[in-house]
Formats: C-alpha cells, structure tokens, sequence
C-alpha cells in the first residue's frame, strides 16, 4: 500500500516562518500596486496576465524557502519460499519388500491407497497391531451380527490390505516420494503453493533446481550429472543470501536419510537453526536392513609398474545370509576369470562383512580393465551392488633418477637411501666434495657431472634417458653456468623433470647463472632460520611445518591416504623443520605448499610465501622444494612417507616424460583415473616454435569413448585455452563424464599439427557406500530436524506440513523521498514564468 506526505522542512522555528510569511505578503501587495500603475498604460487583460505570471514566480520563491519533500512510503507483506529437496541417489531406488507391515500400511495411507476419514481409527488400529507383531483384528464384535459374517467381512478385509501391500512392496522410494508431491487427492506441492512460492530441487551428491510442472518427466530416471552413486544431504540446504524481501520459510526433504558424503550435514542443518528455517524431513524407506549383498571396498593401485604383484582386496557386507557360502569372481581384462568361496561369518554384531582379495596381473604395459562380482543370490533385495569394475595401469618398469649435491648432508644421505632400496628406481649419484682416503681407488660416489659440451647434444646423450634430475646444495664452480644450459635443454625440449631442493651454503644463494634463473619457479628468496629456537622441545614440535595448498590435492606425490581429510591430518601433524627458503611465485607457477600458519592463508600469501612450488618449462617440469630436511618425516614411521613422497616423486616425473605428443605438443592428464564426477584437467605444452608459425591456431581436446567407430563424431569437444603467465600452457576441463574408457585428442584448425597425439583415461564409479546400507536413517533425519527446529514426519503425516510452515506475518517498508525546491523542474518553472512576464511587458510597450 501506498501513502504520500508533504514535509516543509525550511523554517527551523516558527519565528522564522512568520518572517518569510510577512516577506511573501509584502512582495505580493507590491506586486498589486504595480498593477494599478500600469493599468493606465494596458488593457486589463494584459494587467491580469501579468498579474498571474509575478505572483506565479513569487508563490514559486516562497515555496522555495520552506524546503518542500514529497515521501512515498510502501508497506508490503515479506514474500516467503518453500524448498521441496528430493533425494534422486541411487538408494532412492530400492523398493521396500522387506519393510513390516506396519510402515508398509502408514505408506498406503500416505499415497490414498487404503483408508479415508471413516476409516482412520480403524487403520490405527491395525497399524497399532502390526506394531506388536499381532494379527490385526480385522472386525469388531459390533460391526457384524453373526459369526459368518464377521468371518466374510474380515476375509475380504485382509484381502484388501494385503492386496495394497504387495502395491506398495514394488514401489521405489523415489516413486513413493513423487507420489505424495502430485498424484494423492491433495497433492502436496498444491497445498504448499498456497503457502508461498515453491523452489523443488533434485539431489545426490550434487543439486538442481527443477521446474516443479514438469516433475514427473525430470525424475522419471537417474540425473548423472548429480552423481546417485553417493548422497550428500548437506546440498539441498543451501538457501542463499536472504534479503528483507524474501525469507526461506522451510525445507522439506523427502529423503531415506542416507548420507555418505565428506560433509556434515548436522553443521548444515545447526546454520539453518539459527535463520529461522526448519528443515521437515519426510522419512521414506524402511528402518530395517534388508537381505542384500553389496560391494561396499575396493582397494587396489590405480598405477603399477611392469612386473609388480598388485593385489585387489575387497570387502563385501551380506545381510540376511549369516553362516552362508559366497562365490566372489574377478574377470580378468582378457575375459578369463578366477574366483574364491568364501563363509560370511554367523556371529557378526551387526551386518556380517566378508573380505577377500586376488592377485593381478602386470606383464603389459597399459591399462587393464576388471570387474570384481559376486552371483545375485535368492531373495536380495537389490542386484545392481553386486559388482564393481576398476582399471589399473601399468607403466614401464623403472623411473630413471640422477641425485647431484654439494656433499654428502643428512638430506642427501637419507634420499639416496630410500632411492636406493625402490627397486623400481635407477638411480645415480653424483656428490663434488667427499672424503677419499685413497684405500680405494675412487670415491664412493662420482664426483663428475656428466653433460654433453652443448646443449643440441642433450638428446644423443645419456642424459636423454633420465626422467629424474634431482640438484642440490652445489656450489657454482661445480654446476657452472654451461650446465644449467645443458639441464634448461634437458627440462625444455626433453620434457624432463627437475627438482632443485634448497641448500644453506650454496644454492641458490651463489648462483648467478640467467638460465637457473629462468628455471626457479620462485623468486626473492627468504630465509626461514628457527635453529635456536625450541631446542628443547621434541623433533615434533619444532620449527614450522608445510602446509599444503588445494593445488596439491591433485599431485600423486603428496598422497599419503586415499582419504583427503586423513591425508591432510597426516601432513598436520609431520615433524617441523627449522630452516628454509620461502619465495614468491611466478606467475603461471603453481603452489603446493607453505609454511603453516594458523589462520586460513589468502592466495596472496600463499604466492608470497611458496615453500614448494611446480612450473611448467617448455615439455618439462620444475619443482622447488625450500627446505633441506624432508629426512625428518622419518621421525618414529621410518620410510612411511619419507620414502612414499619420493617414490612417487619419481614415478610422476617417469609419466611425464613418457607423455603423449610429438615434435610440436606434449598431452598430458593431471589424472588418467578418474572417479565419477571428477573433472578431467587436460594440459597441452605447445613448443614455442610452432606457435610462432601459427598464430591463428585454434585447438580443442576431442573426447571419444574407446568402444566408438573412428568415424564417430566426438563425445565432447573442449577448447583449448592459455593458462595465466604461462602462453605455451593450454588447458581444458572435461566436466561430468560418465564412467568408461575413454580416449582424448588434440585436435587443431589453421595449423598442420603433423601425427595424430592422444591419451586415454579412465572414469570408474565411486564406492560410497550408497548402496552397502539401504536402510533408512531415521536417527540422523531426527537429529537434524531438531537441531533446525523442525520436525520429522512419515508419509502418512505430510498433511501437517500446512500447520508446521505458515508464513510468518512480516512487512517491511520502503520509503523513498523526493525533495522539490532544489528539483531541476522548480527551476525551468521559475525561469519559463519569469521569460513569459518579460515577453508580455516588452510586446505591449512596458519597461
């Protein structure tokens, strides 16, 4: 509604408005005496229409010194909005046979399908009955006269009820869900649109919003692109930022309460609390486990090396067949299969789990595709769990390593040892400064960097062979500026990897070679020295500790636990080291990690403070690492991660020198196993030279599946585009991609690219455990209507949701102001009456 007002808001006394009124009725009586003057020089319509136009402009001045406002003010009803969440995850999809009776006959309540307002008390009671484990009594004493017919009556009774029980034993949870939403007598999302405006949203493990008419067609089948392999009910609680014009009234989520997602939705639901939005979950599914045999681990290496024993172990829950023999299959890539009987244990607490594991076969180099699987048995309840397929590449049997340093320090010492003893790795030595008694005939260790003369040499040496070139605290006279010209040839168009590891004495800080320069990824170098502090502390406690940046999420070599959250806490809690180098980043440079500190760091500090840093350098790599005691992750696990770090270290840098590409590109995959709903990150390194030559290049990744006819138009087609700070690094993101076997190309138009370059990938389905547990979760959904202040309700009671959701009696008000005596159209007013007085004296001969 509307209301409008007039403030004067000129005369701050009263005093002040009787002196302009006084000024005003002076200037208009004066106005009236010249008037009369001039009426014997016009005729008296000339003197009326100057008469109108003087006191015209005089009401105009007065008005102006009493300060007019005009205020509008808008007084509205706060508008409010439902959201409707529906659980699509693949639980969703199981029907309820085994559900007791009970629950099976509120559902048929709940869906109309039994009972209306004559028949409710009888229905309770039956349901009261069912409760207990007692045979419903079907009639009373009062509702037949004879005993045939009560006996009649009741047979067709329970006829009936168990008629509309097996109707809803074949019913998924998702059906029963869309159900109550559009299809009973008083649809729910009708009543709810006469509450407020209605948001219904689909989710798993990622969420959308859906047009609500066309709801039916939306979730007649799974949406990939939320991902049903796993149930997040953290994201259909988001409801944004609320201004004053609208307000979330609730959510209702119809769900079975699942969740398997890395959030906590009780977190969620604690934040929705505290905005005064409750959050109904309406329970579907049965509370009791039902029988059902599921996959619910699969632990195997994504990549292994030729001629290793990799080992799959696997672990499978089967409720309902305690005491009972499995058969357990693996197929093999070439079709041929094993298998293992094993005994699911009798006297298992809960759900009984049994664990089993086979060996794989790494003899060819490439990726080898399995599937684990186990015969669907009598009476499951579910047969698409039984099964899980997975993929392992093997790579070529070694990872080629030279380890230079100045002399032999403790960081030299413990990483030759750990290299040493990886049978996957050759490697090589080489330290300048070493003690040699002369009882035997050389040093223990070379003491000569061997590089070829010039850097056009590089590809016909030895060194061509490396993957790996680790430098250390090496002085200036011993890798002199030509050396660093050989390695800068080595990194950029041998596509080798270069790690320089910080030393105290010498390197960096004694270098001044421009090609070094070129090759740090970090510049103005910091010295972090703690050596005198905590010295009696334990090596724990001491000095500060990296702290990892999400970038090195993806980087196989900090991965200590397939689990994100135990990796992180196991680099938290890594000994400290006392001494460091710390940089800023180049641009295009990558961090992975820098000194802990205890707040979340920005980006900027991240880029100012880069303790371990990685660069692109033409096909090649470099990675700066600003500390010289990675030894002292050995402190009381030995070689856990000490040696896992450099051991995958080593074999990162092995893939990407063996990356595909050819003379012009290099193709490489941040990660060729992916899980679904992992975005694949493709990154091609162009040489210089060929995008000089072709300045008009346009490229794209074209994605295939394996199994697709060459002629196949391609599944996805990505633009390829340059990285920040880095021209020759392009990227492209495949987003959602289904599980399978797939094969990425470059593609490129304006150019000749030359021979065809490609990679291939992998993208499995993800072990949640979506499927090992398809019992409802009545506990968590109770817990987080409480803590939300809602409250959870069956489908038999989603009636109610009219009386828990009302909308709150809120208005706001909107007030806007518009000042009139500065106004531009006061002004154009003055002057256009004070012309119009002028124009008439001057046409009828005034002064």
């Amino acid at each position: 509604m509307y209301s409008r007002e007039l403030i004067l808001q000129g005369p701050a006394t009263s005093g002040w408005f009787w002196f302009y009124a006084a000024v005003c009725v002076a200037a208009a009586a004066l106005v009236v005496v010249l008037l009369k003057y001039e009426r014997s020089l016009v005729s008296s319509r000339v003197g009326n229409t100057l008469l109108t136009l003087r006191l015209s402009v005089l009401a105009l001045l007065c008005l102006t010194f009493l300060q007019p406002v005009v205020t509008w003010v808008l007084d509205r009803d706060r508008s409010t909005k439902i959201i409707v969440a529906i659980d699509v995850s693949e639980s969703m999809d199981t029907a309820d046979a085994h559900a007791d009776k009970a629950s099976l006959l509120r559902w048929a309540r709940g869906l109309e399908l039994i009972g209306n307002a004559a028949t409710d008390d009888r229905l309770d009671r039956w349901i009261s009955e069912y409760k207990i484990g007692k045979e419903p009594t079907w009639v009373l004493e009062s509702e037949a006269s004879t005993d045939a017919s009560r006996s009649e009556l009741a047979r067709l009774r329970k006829a009936n009820v168990e008629q509309v029980l097996e109707t809803i034993r074949a019913l998924p949870r998702r059906q029963i869900a869309m159900r109550l939403l559009n299809s009973t007598s008083q649809p729910l999302l009708a009543q709810l649109h006469k509450i407020g405006a209605v948001e219904v949203r689909a989710f798993a493990s990622k969420v959308e919003t859906i047009d609500d008419s066309l709801l039916g067609e939306s979730l007649a089948g799974p949406i990939s692109s939320l991902i049903p392999q796993q149930s997040d009910l953290s994201v259909a609680t988001d409801v944004g930022v609320a201004d004053d014009r609208s307000k979330v009234m609730g959510i209702v989520m119809l769900t079975d309460g699942r969740h398997n997602a890395g959030t906590d939705p009780v977190e969620a639901a604690t934040r929705l609390g505290t905005l005064n939005t409750p959050l109904i979950p309406v329970m579907i599914g049965s509370e009791l486990r039902p029988k059902d045999i599921s996959i619910i681990s699969l632990e195997h290496p994504q990549i292994v090396f030729q001629n290793d024993t990799p080992v799959v172990k696997a672990r499978l829950a089967a409720d309902g067949f305690r005491n009972e023999e499995l058969t357990v299959i693996l197929q093999h890539a070439d079709g041929t299969e094993e298998s293992q009987v094993v005994q699911v244990p009798s006297d298992a607490a809960e759900a009984p789990f049994v664990d089993v594991d086979f060996s794989l076969n790494a003899d060819t180099i490439g990726r080898a595709e399995y599937l684990l699987r186990t015969a669907v048995q009598e009476g499951e309840t579910r047969e698409d769990n039984n099964q899980r397929a997975f993929a392992v590449e093997v790579v070529d049997d070694q990872s080629h390593v030279l380890l230079v340093d100045g002399e032999a320090r403790w960081e030299f010492r413990f990483l030759d040892n750990a290299l040493n003893r990886d049978e996957r790795i050759d490697l090589k030595q080489v330290v300048f400064d070493q003690p040699h008694l002369g009882v035997l005939p050389t040093t223990f260790f070379s003491q000569r960097l061997e590089l070829p003369a010039r850097p056009e040499d590089v590809a016909e040496s030895t060194m061509a062979e490396l993957d790996l070139l680790i430098v250390g605290d090496v002085s200036p006279s011993d890798v002199t500026s030509n050396s660093w010209k050989v390695i800068d040839e080595f990194v950029r168009e041998q596509g080798g990897t270069l790690v320089l590891l910080a030393g105290k004495n010498q390197f960096p800080a004694r270098h001044r070679s421009d090609e070094l320069r070129q090759l740090l990824p970090v510049t103005n170098l910091r010295e972090i020295n703690l050596s005198q502090s905590g010295a009696d502390s334990s090596p724990v406690e001491r000095g500060f500790r990296l702290q990892l940046t999400p970038d090195a999420d993806r980087h196989a070599m900090f991965q200590f636990d397939t689990d994100n959250v135990e990796n992180r806490r196991i680099w938290s809690q890594l000994p400290g080291h006392q001494w460091g180098l710390t940089g800023t980043a180049r641009p295009g440079a990558t961090v992975l990690a820098t000194a802990h500190r205890a707040d979340e760091p920005s980006l900027k500090f991240e880029r100012d403070n880069a303790m371990i840093v990685h660069q692109y350098y033409g096909f090649g790599q470099v990675l700066w690492i600003g500390i010289d005691s990675t030894w002292r992750w050995r402190h009381r696990v030995g070689d856990r991660y000490h040696h896992r770090f450099w051991a995958q270290l080593a074999r990162w840098a092995a893939r990407n020198k063996a990356s595909a590409g050819n003379e012009f590109v290099r193709l490489l995959l941040q990660n060729s196993q992916l899980t679904l709903g992992d975005d694949a990150v493709f990154e091609v390194r162009w040489q210089k030279r060929f995008l000089d030559l072709n300045p008009e290049l346009k490229a794209f990744i074209e994605i295939f599946r394996e199994s697709d006819a060459p002629s196949e138009k391609p599944f996805s087609r990505l633009e390829l585009t340059p990285t920040d700070g880095s021209p020759l690094l392009f990227q492209a993101r495949a987003v959602d991609l289904p599980s399978g076997t797939w094969t990425a190309k470059i593609a490129v138009e304006n150019a000749n690219l030359g021979s065809e370059v490609s990679t291939s990938l992998y993208v499995g389905e993800p072990l949640t455990g979506e499927l090992s547990d398809l019992s409802a979760n009545r506990d968590l959904l109770t817990q987080l209507a409480e803590v939300s202040g809602g409250e959870l309700l069956m489908p038999d009671e989603v009636h109610r949701l009219v009386e828990l959701l009302q909308p709150p009696e809120e208005s706001s008000q909107s007030r806007q102001e518009t000042t009139l005596w500065d106004h531009w159209i006061f002004l154009l007013l003055f002057f256009a009456l004070l012309t119009s007085e002028w124009v008439v004296r001057k046409l009828n001969g005034l002064p």
